[in-house]
């Protein structure tokens, strides 16, 4: 064996093997060597546990840093047994969308067990700036583990879904969640929504508007209460209710049958009734709003990850009128009030009437 050793050339000429590396402290099995060309990897008790090949890739805990669970990335990083721990940071993966590094489980057939997180790189991919979660059956070494939650890079949280707009549809059976900041949160299940208050009676749902409380639902043994702030301290320039007999009389109540599907209904038109009681009423008639759709759905991968962006569309759709009735038991309540007091006096004046001689 020649050994080189200059100001020029550095250390030379010395390739080593995992058992004996080239480069190495009074640990004769622990150190560096040059199993190819190209190639640098790095032994521990005589076995090695990481190289860069001549591609640049980096693999820890394994010989072939250019075999990857799906087919990319320039690093990847695995243990042992069933707790791999695969990273992956290329940005060219399956047809161009940028895939930033991803840390799964173990893989087998060319597929990651067990769980995976994955971490979107910047770039003009379907995959930039998002982070998503993905689970499967251990038992499984056929297929990559499904999406289940995902964030994107406006905020947008999702769990079971890739579509914050999923659940709006008349139509879809889909369940999850979405939330984007900036919209309503929005939530499509097939069982009950359990909420559950483990400490005795009081609030489980505090509502609050700039900051200050507005409402609350309360919970105790054997009831639920929904409540409006109505402390007098909130309120002033109180005065009694007049003129709600005349109020009533103008109400116009009716029955119907909803166009969803069919079901008989009683009530008021929200229009009707905002035309003498309009605390009871929110929005406007005929009222309208722009709103995206999506004109043709995203396409993606088998892994639901997104390769070309769907197409949006802005169509014009009806802001709907809502009522709520429990504004009219003041108005009912002194209705009442007015009427017993009519009642009361054409009761005294037949009363007097019949006493008369």
């Amino acid at each position: 064996m020649t050994l080189i050793l200059s100001g020029t050339d550095g250390l030379s000429d010395v390739d080593g093997t995992a058992a004996t590396p080239a480069l190495r402290g009074t640990d004769a099995n622990t150190g560096i060597f040059f199993p190819a060309a190209d190639t640098i990897a790095f032994a521990e008790g005589g076995a090695e546990v990481a190289r860069f090949d001549s591609a640049a890739n980096m693999g820890v805990g394994t010989n072939s840093p250019s075999t990857y669970a799906d087919g990319f990335g320039p690093v990847l990083v695995t243990g042992t047994g069933n707790n791999f721990a695969t990273v992956q940071g290329r940005t060219d993966g399956p047809s161009g969308a940028a895939n930033g590094v991803s840390y799964g489980g173990s893989y087998a057939t060319n597929a990651i067990n067990g769980a995976r997180m994955f971490l979107g790189a910047a770039g003009s991919g379907g995959q930039r700036g998002i982070i998503t979660f993905n689970t499967k059956d251990l038992d499984d070494n056929s297929t990559q583990p499904l999406e289940r939650m995902r964030i994107a890079a406006d905020g947008t949280w999702m769990l079971n879904t890739t579509d914050v707009d999923a659940f709006i549809g008349s139509s879809t059976s889909q369940t999850g969640f979405s939330f984007r900041p900036g919209l309503a949160p929005r939530i499509s299940l097939v069982n009950d929504f359990y909420i559950n208050r483990s400490n005795g009676n009081g609030n489980i749902f505090e509502f609050r508007r700039n900051g200050s409380a507005v409402g609350t639902i309360t919970v105790s043994a054997g009831a639920t209460a929904y409540n409006t702030s109505s402390d007098y301290r909130l309120k002033e320039a109180i005065a009694p209710m007049t003129g709600a007999l005349a109020k009533v009389a103008l109400l116009k109540p009716c029955t119907y049958k909803w166009k969803a599907d069919g079901s008989d209904g009683q009530g008021f038109i929200a229009h009707e009734l905002a035309e003498v009681v309009p605390d009871c009423v929110t929005g406007e008639k005929d009222a309208v709003e722009e709103e995206q759709y999506e004109v043709t759905p995203a396409v993606k991968d088998e892994e639901g990850r997104v390769i070309t962006e769907a197409v949006m569309g802005t169509r014009t759709v009806p802001v709907y009128q809502g009522v709520d009735v429990s504004f009219l038991v003041a108005t009912l309540t002194a209705a009442i009030q007015e009427l017993k007091a009519i009642v009361d006096t054409q009761a005294a004046r037949i009363t007097a009437l019949e006493s008369a001689p």
